[in-house]
């Protein structure tokens, strides 16, 4: 079973559910089912690094959300929650990037010292020195 095909399948149950029990008429008319204002307080709710980063940020969306109790101001709070959670997730991207490209150049340096190590010793294996041990345990 592939990832999108369990997607569909779990859509096709939430749909035929909402069907039975006549409610949730506003997420029908949205086949790509953007967040109601219950499930983003839900989310935001949980303890979860994306709800920390997350609350500030939508906190006076949600607060004019349940205010109105218009439809159309829930559909616009999960449009902007999917939003926030799409710049915290390149945020995040970003950050992993960064952490690759030193992690890349700390082992290409050791890489370069170990070279010049077995140049200088003539040694044919280079023995990792204290100092590259511990460099490279902050990676782990």
């Amino acid at each position: 079973k592939t990832m999108f095909g369990g997607m569909r399948e779990e859509m096709r149950k939430q749909q035929a559910a909402a069907e039975q029990s006549g409610s949730n008429a506003t997420r029908m008319q949205d086949p790509y089912g953007m967040p109601s204002a219950d499930e983003v307080k839900a989310e935001l709710g949980r303890d979860t690094p994306f709800a920390t980063a997350a609350k500030p940020l939508l906190k006076e969306s949600l607060a004019q959300a349940e205010a109105s109790g218009d439809p159309k101001d829930e559909k616009a709070l999960g449009r902007e929650s999917m939003q926030v959670a799409g710049k915290l997730l390149h945020n995040e991207g970003e950050k992993l990037v960064d952490a690759t490209k030193s992690v890349t150049k700390t082992a290409d340096k050791l890489r370069k010292d170990a070279e010049d190590a077995k140049v200088s010793t003539g040694e044919t294996e280079a023995k990792p020195t204290q100092k590259d041990a511990e460099e490279l345990e902050g990676y782990e």
